[in-house]
């Protein structure tokens, strides 16, 4: 959990409440996002984010391949990710995003 609490380090020098909800119940193993709720929801159009995340620790300590989203990430290009894929259907109550690491 040490690990991955560095990769979303970054998440928490900009929302200091998801390090206290992380911090008080490491438990949980996905990316926070100060624009974006980790609550469940049904509305399919989620704005565009920026992604803080260390990109060196998803790429050498996770060999992070791929970033699966609900939202688009407006910061790709800065770390160095490409979108690959937008998959939707008229069913499905997200829109997802695919990018692909280019650091690898």
């Amino acid at each position: 959990m040490r690990r991955f609490r560095k990769l979303i380090e970054p998440e928490f020098l900009v929302n200091k409440s998801a390090m206290e909800y992380f911090d008080s119940w490491g438990g949980r193993c996905y990316i926070y996002n100060s624009e974006l709720s980790y609550q469940p929801t049904r509305n399919k159009n989620a704005n565009a984010v920026n992604l803080h995340i260390n990109m060196e620790i998803f790429t050498h300590d996770f060999n992070g391949k791929y970033i699966i989203s609900r939202a688009e990430i407006k910061n790709a290009k800065t770390l160095g990710v490409s979108l690959v894929g937008v998959f939707t259907d008229p069913d499905s109550i997200y829109t997802i995003f695919v990018y692909e690491n280019n650091n690898t």
